[in-house]
């Protein structure tokens, strides 16, 4: 029989399979390969001459069911969910120092600029407004994320677990970066605000900030 015909009947099952095992102890090298497995065999019965139907019942019955294999899998790879969920903590940490360096460090830092056409004369407005884009853009992502039905945040765990340490490496020179732009603006701000103190005491709120 030729199984290519049934391929794009293939896929989709597939497709819904994989997901079944999102947000588990399951690594994408896990599901990848018992994907390949499950394929394997669902090819082999309809070579036999079973129906597509018939031939995906038994080929997953072979294979296990989603909940007996999460199970299992939850056994030997327990520090996969706890790592995955670090991942994500510390990719929002460093995603809002990145949105507070674009929106607020650098118009700041970069004075005497086009930036300054967008810099009212009051920091405390300007930063102010700055924060609400901030929630903005944040909001908005959010609702994305829910219309996309879990689907970027599927890819996205996934991704953190294929390639966690290299997005770990990433994320804490971003976040280093962000915070140290952070770091100098308001060290600056300190300075100017308690300039009429003395040196000693400017110098010690602008290290401890």
């Amino acid at each position: 029989m030729d199984t290519s015909k049934n391929q794009p009947d293939l896929d989709a099952r597939l497709k819904s399979w994989k997901n079944s095992f999102a947000h588990t102890a399951l690594t994408q090298v896990d599901i990848e390969e018992l994907a390949g497995h499950l394929e394997n065999s669902y090819n082999d019965m309809l070579a036999i001459g079973l129906t597509e139907h018939e031939a995906w019942l038994i080929a997953s019955y072979r294979i296990g069911e989603p909940e007996v294999i999460k199970e299992e899998f939850e056994k030997v790879n327990d520090h996969v969910p706890v790592n995955r969920n670090w991942l994500m903590l510390l990719w929002g940490a460093v995603s809002l120092l990145i949105l507070q360096a674009i929106f607020i460090v650098l118009p700041i830092m970069f004075q005497n600029t086009v930036l300054d056409y967008f810099k009212p004369s009051n920091n405390a407005d300007f930063m102010a407004k700055e924060y609400y884009t901030i929630a903005v853009i944040l909001v908005f992502l959010f609702l994305l994320l829910i219309v996309r039905s879990g689907k970027l945040i599927n890819s996205f765990t996934n991704s953190l677990t294929k390639y966690a340490s290299l997005y770990a490496i990433v994320a804490v020179v971003a976040g280093l970066w962000a915070a140290f732009f952070s770091y100098i603006i308001f060290a600056m701000y300190s300075g100017f605000k308690y300039e009429n103190h003395n040196s000693e005491v400017s110098g010690g709120i602008s290290f401890l900030l």
